[in-house]
Order: C-alpha cells, then sequence, then structure tokens
C-alpha cells in the first residue's frame, strides 16, 4: 500500500490546506485602531491573520478554543430568559 509522497504517513498539515476563513476584531499597533476583518487561521486553527486595510501591517489574533467558546456562551446564557 502506497502513502503517497508521505510515505512515513506525514501530513499536508503546515502548508495551509486547513486553514479557514475567520472574521475577528484585530488591533493594528501601528494605527492604533480596531478593525473586524476577514481574515484567515493557520492549518492547526490557533491564530488568524488579516492585513491592515490602512497600513497593510499583517495583523494576528488568537483564535478561541471550542472549550473557550464553550464557555463565555454558557457565562451568558440565561434559562430564565
Amino acid at each position: 500500500m502506497s502513502l503517497g509522497i508521505y510515505g512515513d504517513g506525514g501530513s499536508m498539515r503546515g502548508s495551509g490546506i486547513d486553514a479557514t476563513d475567520y472574521t475577528a476584531d484585530f488591533f493594528c499597533s501601528d494605527c492604533e485602531k480596531e478593525f473586524e476583518l476577514d481574515g484567515t487561521t493557520d492549518d492547526y486553527k490557533i491564530v488568524a491573520t488579516a492585513e491592515c486595510p490602512e497600513c497593510k501591517k499583517e495583523l494576528e489574533v488568537e483564535v478561541p478554543s471550542k472549550e473557550e467558546l464553550r464557555a463565555d456562551y454558557l457565562a451568558d446564557y440565561d434559562p430564565n430568559n
């Protein structure tokens, strides 16, 4: 059985193959402004990057984990409403 070019069972992670679109608030330290931008995550969905619309600097934001998102949702959830 052939595993293709990854004969050792390796993966394509790191190549951008698993990157996804991600919209978030990005802060530009050069412009000292925050922008809601459409960016792209890394393959591991840990960091998202976008380009500042004013100075073109590459901006980064940490992508929250599923556990962090769940905790934020539950903290805001009020079953009595």
